[in-house]
Formats: structure tokens, C-alpha cells, sequence
């Protein structure tokens, strides 16, 4: 990492994670990670939060476990949310979050709270930081806000105008839909999940029926329409907002976030380990990559639907890496896709150790997201070793590729474009060698750890004055 050190109070901030490493190594958690080692390099003093475990546990206390990872010490909350009232509020507010993070930093509070992905924690630990009086610093890691899945996606693969616009019913829809209760459901081949949720909504008021519902369907409509309100509740609680990318900014200013506290950090990561990677000469299929979490809203059918079109498939090879057991049901689905061609590999799980090895083992790196990312870590990562990045042409993916000159952007969802431009890759091995050569440096963790620090003295400025 690169280190700047500034001048300044030595500050004690806390970040805050959904989870965190070594028990899942995702982009956010990867991401925190890298800013906290940074700050503490600078001489701060930092800790991380997280939700070790939302499912575990008898009854309804939450339980702390402190351990340390790569010397930076981890405060672990484990809680079974199954045993907490209104389970569908639990996915956005539990009060008991809120005010254990109160009592454990009353005593000793720190300078301020960083928050990287809040969603696990619920948003009830914005109203325990307020209770302690220090300023927090937000980010807008994706579109919880607005949508209880984080996504702008609804079921249907549609993109969503938001919570506010299309109503909790819906937003309960989109739940539904992810049940195994209603996937593994007879129902689901005669009533979509809006119908299921519209339903739930009119039975949940008539006493005979409610009487019969499962407890955590019977005000589950009302709770869903109450989540928008309870998120311009807790709005006032945060001091400043960061988006990773320029179009995020501008999308949440839209959606009436104030302009003067939400701030554009351009996110990066540590990629040290990319500093000394050689590519190893290669003469066999054309290789073509997938990095990330195996979900539907990451469009990976839409990569195995393009390949099994290519002209050329007999010339190139698909590798598809990231967690594949925990959407059972669309991996059922990829598997029917791939038709047993033993040219697409499922590779599974890998760790940031794995990354130098695995970008060595492709020629592109495809990113056919289905929702606007707020700046997928996975090209970074494949830019940093300059492997060209083949994306889907929207938001904020379009700041980082450009297209025909770095990368290439193709429409949402369009497997027959993306299948079109992997073949003329295919065809032309020479196109490999201009696209590499135009990949621009990646930002370094070092200078987003200064704009970052900017903003914590600032912020603490502020609550001072």
C-alpha cells in the first residue's frame, strides 16, 4: 500500500460492516478491510463491527465476540433474528442493534463511525451512533434505501423505480419471490409473487385468516409500506454520505438526498498484490472469466447464454469463479444452461490469495451485471492486471470501461451482443494486445484513504464547532 501520511489528530474510528473477514471475503468486506489497514498505517486507531451471524443463537439476545484479524481488532455480533418479533422488519430495523452498539461504546466513544455496508446490522445502528453523539460517515454501498434487497431489481429481472414510487406491497413481492416457501411452492406455477404479496396484504386484514397465517406473514404488507418511512426517519442520524462512483451521486441526489452531504469517493482497493504479476505465455482456448457472487442479479445466464451462441465456442473456454451453493435454485438453473459442456468450468469460493493465479488463467473478464453496481471491485481487480473487461453498458460500470478502447460495454442483458464481441476477440488475438495496452493504472488505496481521511477531520470539525 502506498502510504501518505498527514498531519493531524490521531482519530479512533470505527468501521462498520455487514461481515467481515475471514468469514466472508466479498468486495465490501475486502474493501473495508483495505481502508482500515491504511488508517491504521497513518497512525489511527481503528476497529471494525459486523454481524458475525444473523441466524444463530435460541432466543433473541445478541451475543459479542472480540477477535483480531491481520492486527486490526474485530467486534463480532451474532443474533438469530428468526427469534426476534415482525421478522420482516428485522431485515431493516432491529432496535436491539442500535442499542448494543450504544452500550458498547458509551463508556469509550470513538471520534467516528465509518459505515461500509450496514444491511445485516440493520439501519437501527444509525440511531444507536446518534444516541452517542458522534458523527458518522456513510457509504451508499448499494440501494438498501429504496429497495429491501439492495438491488433495484425486481423478480421479474425489471429494473425498479424504488420503494417510494412502486409501493411496499411490490417491495414485499420481490421477498416473496426469494422464499423457499414460494419457489418450492405448487402456487408458483399459478400466482406470481406480486399476486402472493397483494394477497397477503387483504387476508392479513381479515381476523379469521390472520388468525391462521404464519406469524411472519400476517403484517408483513404493512411493515414492508412502514420500511420508507422508517428510512426517512433515520436519514437526519448520518452526517455524510459517499458514493463510489459520480453516477451513484447523482442517483441518490435525485432521490432527494442533500447535494452538500453526500460526497463522491471513488472506491478502489488494495492491489498490491497485482504488482508483481506477469502474465504466463498462453496459446490455448480463448479464456473467458467470471469473478463474484454466482446470483441472479449478476447476470452470470447471461454470460453461459452468450457463450453457448458463439461461433467460435469451440475455440474458447468459460471460467466461472465465486459462491455457488448459496442460490441452490439458480445454480440449478446455470447447470440446465451449461447443458453439461465441459468447456464452462464452475470453479466455486476462491480468496483475495487466489486472485493473481486466477487472472493469469483468463484473457477477459466478463461483468454482465442485471442492476446498476456501485462500481463492481471485480474490475478493478481484473484492471489491475490488465485483463480487458468485456461489462453491461450500465451506470456506473460506464466510468470505469471504456468502451472499444479498454473494454467493451454491451446492453443489459443482450447475450447476442456479448456473444458477437467475445467472437471478434476470438478471432482477432491481436485485439487482446490493444486492449491491454490502453488499461489505465487503478487508483491506490493510499489516495483514497486521503480523501476519506479529509472527510473524518472534517466531520469531526464539525461536531466539534
Amino acid at each position: 500500500m502506498g502510504r501518505t501520511f498527514r498531519k493531524g489528530k490521531r482519530l479512533r474510528v470505527v468501521y462498520v460492516s455487514l461481515s467481515y473477514l475471514p468469514t466472508v471475503a466479498g468486495g465490501v468486506q475486502v474493501l473495508t478491510h483495505s481502508i482500515a489497514k491504511e488508517m491504521q498505517a497513518r497512525g489511527h486507531e481503528v476497529e471494525v463491527i459486523c454481524a458475525e451471524s444473523i441466524e444463530s443463537g435460541d432466543d433473541d439476545r445478541i451475543r459479542t465476540e472480540r477477535t483480531i484479524y491481520d492486527d486490526i481488532p474485530v467486534v463480532r455480533l451474532s443474533f438469530n433474528r428468526y427469534h426476534m418479533p415482525r421478522y420482516f422488519r428485522t431485515f431493516y430495523d432491529i432496535p436491539q442493534v442500535g442499542e448494543h452498539l450504544f452500550k458498547l461504546y458509551e463508556a469509550q466513544k470513538p471520534d467516528l463511525f465509518h459505515i461500509t455496508h450496514f444491511s445485516r446490522l440493520t439501519a437501527s445502528i444509525f440511531q444507536g451512533i446518534r444516541r452517542l453523539g458522534v458523527p458518522s460517515i456513510l457509504t451508499l454501498a448499494d440501494y438498501t434505501f429504496f429497495c429491501p434487497l439492495g438491488t433495484l431489481l425486481r423478480y421479474n429481472g425489471d429494473i425498479c423505480a424504488g420503494a417510494r414510487a412502486v409501493g411496499g406491497v411490490k417491495c414485499l413481492g420481490c421477498f416473496v419471490d426469494e422464499t423457499r416457501t414460494y419457489k418450492n411452492s405448487v402456487f408458483r406455477r399459478f400466482l406470481n409473487a406480486d399476486q402472493v404479496a397483494a394477497g397477503l396484504k387483504v387476508l392479513g386484514k381479515t381476523p379469521l385468516v390472520r388468525s391462521v397465517l404464519p406469524s411472519i406473514y400476517s403484517d408483513a404488507a404493512e411493515i414492508f409500506e412502514d420500511r420508507v418511512k422508517f428510512f426517512d426517519s433515520v436519514l437526519p442520524c448520518i452526517d455524510l454520505f459517499t458514493t463510489n462512483n459520480h453516477w451513484s451521486r447523482q442517483f441518490y441526489i435525485d432521490q432527494g438526498f442533500p447535494p452538500e452531504r453526500t460526497r463522491c469517493v471513488v472506491q478502489t482497493l488494495d492491489v498490491s498484490w497485482s504488482h508483481d504479476f506477469v502474465r504466463t505465455p498462453y496459446s490455448g482456448p480463448f479464456r473467458i472469466g467470471f469473478t463474484g457472487a454466482v446470483v441472479s442479479h449478476k447476470g452470470v445466464d447471461v454470460l453461459v447464454k452468450a457463450y453457448q451462441r458463439m461461433k467460435h465456442r469451440d475455440r474458447a473456454e468459460v471460467f466461472i469463479y465465486g459462491d455457488n451453493v448459496s442460490h441452490p435454485l439458480y445454480l440449478q438453473e446455470l447447470e440446465a444452461l451449461c447443458g453439461g459442456n465441459k468447456r464452462i468450468h464452475m470453479k466455486g469460493s476462491y480468496w483475495p490469495t487466489d486472485l493473481k493465479r486466477i487472472y493469469n488463467e483468463m484473457d477477459v473478464l466478463v461483468v454482465p451485471s442485471m442492476f446498476y453496481e456501485t462500481g463492481p471491485l471485480v474490475i478493478l481487480e481484473a484492471q489491475a492486471t490488465r485483463t480487458p473487461v468485456l461489462a453491461s453498458n450500465l451506470g456506473p460500470i460506464r466510468e470505469l470501461v471504456r468502451h472499444g478502447i479498454d473494454g467493451y460495454l454491451f446492453e443489459r442483458g443482450d447475450d447476442r451482443e456479448l456473444a458477437a464481441l467475445l467472437d471478434r476477440i476470438c478471432e482477432d488475438p491481436d485485439e487482446l494486445g490493444r486492449l491491454r495496452a490502453n488499461i489505465r493504472p487503478v487508483k491506490t488505496i493510499g489516495a483514497m484513504a486521503d480523501e476519506l481521511e479529509a472527510l473524518y477531520h472534517e466531520s469531526t470539525r464539525a461536531r466539534a464547532a
